[in-house]
């Protein structure tokens, strides 16, 4: 086959179904050796009218199709220039699939030629990449695209990204090649047939063992790691603040490796009292205003730190986002710019890793169905493995492997630790060994938590802990100690338990055993049948509840057992009490033959049985804690919504989550280190400490706060205009919401974010407003509408004439510096949801201390959150824009003035909206 004869396809067409829509281009391109011989370009006139989307994205409009030829005239055209050949096209089964309904509704054959996705192949060849849209594959390799979406000109760029990938495939391992022509043979994906062509002779269909290349990379990894331990840093007896604050001098090192470099003297102050605290062993809260770049104001201390005491620096994050920061960018660069050698190590959630032993089954059943999309999957995340040295999934983003993820994530329940035939492979294990060496470890504050009150052993011994991000560390720690139990958790025992046919096999001679294990199979489907029972009765009870429509969050929903009646009460309980006798059972069974299992079964088989064991153990004590009503803690019944599922969760939590991080996580370090950019009340840490434990701890604790760098009063303009609608839960209210936000978002051309703190609201009014401002160019992302929320910001980002709307987590770690963003629009105050069980209880608690507990919990919980959401809008040094609230309470209610005075803005009161307006309008 000659791999570089082809022709590349593109279509435009009147929108995205191949069996409602039509086409309205077509654009061809015929390579012969590489280089084009031959093109073909043609308007199609389509029997519907172009939508006004299709129009802004192509810029073909309905006029230039207007007097072009019928499909069925130029049919015959396309078919003679596509001829045999092997077509190339960018998500080919749109195109091909649109062509081939235009051509059946002609009676003319299907084109059933060999063809190649060059969607597939960049997902093959690049499977970390974070974008495979074909105009950005064409930016990364210097590829012209003068005209995106045109037939044509993408037609071009596609044949040119094939030609790119297979460059790519030449730059592969001849073993790692080998490995992938023998298990793409197996189906009927057409990269065997490219392979062949490439490589003749010098490919064999032999099976090449997968865990052998990964070995071999690992042994790579490990010979670039040996020579960066901790061991290895460099190191620093004698080292002052003054020596630091060298760095930050014009001439001095940051200034020479930092483009458009300036001075910042809060930085600085921040640099002085993190290396402080470290070096005096103290505790401290620093509240670190937007743009004084405390990234750097705590790394650079941390380094020095480690290299002169030879103790590790734990840092933690709240988000993925800011972990990768730290080590994709700061962290490096720092190390390059400072000329220090130093070791460092992220860690995420074991989650976020491959289980090799579960990758090794996978493996198993895909190569045995033959199906090609899964063979594409499979060979995805294998080439991706074999030059990753973390096995963190999450650096895999294309489709084709990220669909696995349910099925190869390492978990503690399944892992056979000392048992397992890969715990020498074991990304894990190999994490644990790389942060014992590292200097500064990068972590995330579910995975801190959970490591230290769950004894997980990831992290090793520290004494100094920074957080960062560190207004969630409340909500992170509630989740961390909390306990849970779903009817799909206790299914799963069930089911191991009923259906436990391996170790039968090994009792065949003992009959009492046999007994034994007979009771534990009926005992599980005993089990199955009255989880089913009890989360049935669960689904009932909230589908009441429902109907009054008690509930105000559409993802999640929560109650109370303090709202049950007690004979609902009782009949919780008694269903529970039931499952917790059955599962005792098991357990006293599993016990009983424990020693003749580990005798008689192989190791895996009782590493699975001791495994099944622990988590019978650790599902009977969430069981008595949910049970049992204790002080200090709250338990509730929760349904949670994701996209088309359900799914309903038993859960306890801590009330006040304080003296659980007092005990198990501040107490024991040296040194404990607070930065956020919200975390005081006016000008007060009093509700932070509180919410942490340190009002009432032993340790003393240091605070401190740092305004921002950046001439707020002069570049943001805050507004509260006196004639927004008046909230009410109304059809009326949101139309009137509505009109008044289509009138702002006309005037300020887009560039908003429009904060909401209810799913329902901010669906009405998205759908409401979306047509209008389409037609006036004005495109609107929202929340929650089946695409990820990386994506819609990403968008938002790259389109300055667009509105992104969103809740909750839209409030905080957006970071969209430039004009893409110039306002954000508050559309409510953004208090916590009085009939959720955790924040009624935190009041009640607040309450019987003899406090307001609107004034001393839900204002300055709500006031942290505002700031945040206010906090989007300046991001770099030159960024200028307003923040509109559309919540008047802060003008009419006595707490109001709290909200304004926790923000520095130049403030206005406009009368009305045609004021409001003109005000943008001269700001803008």
């Amino acid at each position: 086959m000659k791999v570089l004869d082809f022709t590349a396809l593109d279509v435009e067409t009147t929108g995205l179904s191949i069996a409602d829509n039509e086409l309205i281009e077509i654009g061809l391109v015929k390579y012969k050796d590489g280089q084009i011989i031959k093109q073909y370009s043609q308007f199609i006139r389509p029997s519907q009218k172009i939508s006004s989307y299709v129009v802004k994205m192509t810029g073909i409009t309905n006029d230039m199709v207007a007097k072009s030829p019928l499909f069925s005239e130029v049919a015959a055209d396309v078919l003679e220039f596509i001829g045999d050949d092997y077509v190339v096209g960018h998500n080919i089964s749109f195109d091909l699939g649109m062509l081939n309904n235009a051509l059946a509704k002609c009676d003319l054959p299907e084109i059933s030629n060999p063809n190649m996705d060059t969607l597939d192949l960049a997902a093959l060849l690049m499977p970390t990449h974070r974008s495979y849209k074909l105009s950005h594959l064409a930016k990364v390799f210097d590829i012209a695209e003068d005209n995106i979406h045109r037939a044509k000109d993408d037609a071009l760029m596609t044949g040119n990204l094939y030609l790119k990938m297979i460059e790519k495939v030449k730059e592969l391992d001849m073993d790692v090649l080998k490995f992938i022509y023998y298990y793409v043979s197996s189906g009927s994906w057409f990269f065997k047939d490219v392979l062949k062509g490439l490589f003749g002779l010098k490919l064999k269909y032999e099976e090449y063992p997968w865990i052998l290349l990964l070995n071999k990379s690992m042994e790579e990894e490990d010979r670039q790691l040996s020579g960066s331990k901790r061991e290895n840093s460099t190191s620093i007896e004698d080292f002052s603040l003054k020596d630091m604050f060298s760095f930050f001098k014009k001439d001095g090192l940051l200034g020479q490796k930092m483009k458009n470099y300036e001075l910042r003297t809060s930085q600085m102050d921040m640099l002085e009292k993190v290396w402080n605290a470290l070096e005096k062993n103290e505790h401290h809260v620093i509240e670190a205003g937007t743009g004084i770049g405390k990234s750097f104001a705590y790394l650079i201390p941390s380094i020095f730190f480690t290299l002169k005491k030879h103790e590790p620096v734990v840092i933690s994050t709240k988000t993925k986002n800011l972990q990768e920061q730290l080590t994709d960018k700061d962290i490096p660069f720092l190390k390059k710019a400072l000329e220090v050698d130093f070791s460092f190590t992220m860690i995420k959630g074991r989650e976020n890793y491959i289980c090799v032993n579960k990758l090794a089954y996978l493996f198993s059943k895909v190569l045995e169905s033959g199906n090609t999309d899964d063979i594409k999957g499979l060979m995805s995340i294998m080439l991706w493995l074999f030059h990753s040295g973390s096995g963190d999934f999450s650096e895999v983003h294309n489709s084709l492997s990220i669909r696995y993820k349910h099925y190869i994530y390492s978990d503690s329940y399944s892992c056979l630790q000392t048992k397992c035939p890969f715990k020498t492979t074991c990304f894990l294990n190999r994490l644990r060994k790389k942060a014992r060496h590292s200097d500064l470890i990068i972590v995330n504050h579910s995975l801190l938590f959970a490591d230290i009150y769950y004894g997980g052993s990831v992290l090793p011994d520290f004494k100094y802990l920074i957080m960062d991000e560190a207004h969630t560390i409340e909500d992170a720690a509630t989740n961390c100690f909390s306990r849970g139990l779903s009817k799909r958790r206790i299914h799963d025992i069930a089911v191991k338990v009923a259906e436990q046919r391996i170790w039968e096999s090994n009792a065949e001679e003992d009959k009492a055993v046999k007994d034994i294990l007979k009771g534990m199979q009926k005992d599980g489907r005993f089990l199955i049948d009255n989880n089913n029972k009890t989360f049935d009765a669960i689904e009932k009870f909230f589908r009441r509840k429902e109907k009054d429509n008690y509930f105000f969050k559409k993802s999640q929903k929560r109650l109370s057992f303090a709202y049950f009646s007690q004979e609902e009460k009782e009949d919780i309980e008694n269903r529970l009490q039931k499952i917790e006798t059955i599962l005792t059972g098991i357990k006293e069974k599993m016990e009983d033959i424990n020693q003749f299992i580990k005798q008689h079964a192989g190791k895996i088989q009782y590493g699975f049985y001791k495994k099944l064991l622990l988590e019978i153990y650790y599902m009977l004590e969430d069981l008595s804690a949910i049970r049992q009503e204790k002080e200090n803690s709250i338990r509730w019944l929760e349904k949670i919504e994701l996209k088309r599922n359900s799914y309903y969760e038993l859960k306890v939590v801590p009330v006040d989550i304080g003296p659980y991080l007092q005990e198990h996580v501040f107490k024991s370090r040296d040194s404990v280190i607070f930065t956020s950019a919200t975390l005081a009340v006016k000008s007060n840490f009093n509700y932070y400490l509180s919410r942490i434990g340190y009002l009432d701890s032993e340790i003393k604790i240091v605070t401190s706060s740092l305004s921002s760098p950046f001439d707020l009063e002069n570049n943001v303009l805050l507004c509260v205009p006196k004639d927004a609608p008046e909230y009410e839960d109304s059809k009326e209210y949101l139309q009137a919401l509505a009109n008044y936000l289509k009138s702002i978002l006309l005037t300020t051309k887009g560039k908003a974010l429009v904060l909401f703190t209810s799913h329902k609201h901010l669906s009405d009014v998205y759908y409401n407003i979306k047509d209008e401002l389409i037609d006036n160019n004005i495109q609107v992302f929202c929340q929650g509408k089946k695409v990820a929320d990386r994506h819609l910001v990403k968008a938002f980002k790259e389109d300055e004439t667009s509105v992104l709307m969103g809740t909750d987590s839209f409030w905080e770690g957006i970071d969209v510096p430039g004009r893409a963003l110039s306002h954000v629009i508050i559309v409510k105050l953004p208090f916590e949801v009085p009939t959720d069980p955790i924040v009624r209880a935190r009041m009640e608690q607040v309450a019987a201390k003899g406090k307001s507990s609107f004034f001393e919990y839900v204002i300055p919980t709500a006031i942290v959150k505002f700031k945040q959401g206010v906090g989007r809008l300046i991001r770099s040094k030159s960024d200028r824009g307003s923040v509109i609230i559309l919540d008047k309470r802060v003008l009419t209610q006595g707490y109001g003035r709290s909200f304004l005075q926790s923000v520095i803005a130049d403030k206005k009161y406009p009368a009305d909206l045609n004021e409001l307006n003109s005000l943008l309008k001269s700001w803008i």
